[in-house]
């Protein structure tokens, strides 16, 4: 949930992770291996909701952009 207006989408990637992998930190160089499956855009009250395995990452925001989110982990036992 985006607690404030900010800019910077979401980007959700179709690839995901999976146990055993190493984790990967997206940027630029990065980014040409993944298919962006949806990109969101951030406004105050927004919720999303997606599978948390799916790599995801920001758009760089500007610089003097304060973005507060909150993130609700659910995990299947």
């Amino acid at each position: 949930m985006y607690l404030t207006n900010s800019t910077g989408n979401t980007n959700i990637y179709k690839e995901t992770w999976e146990e055993g992998k190493p984790s990967i930190y997206l940027n630029t160089n990065s980014l040409k291996e993944f298919t962006m499956e949806n990109s969101v855009e951030p406004e105050q009250g927004k919720v999303m909701a997606f599978n948390g395995l799916h790599y995801h990452s920001v758009d760089f925001k500007e610089c003097d952009d304060r973005r507060i989110i909150t993130i609700f982990a659910i995990k299947e036992k």
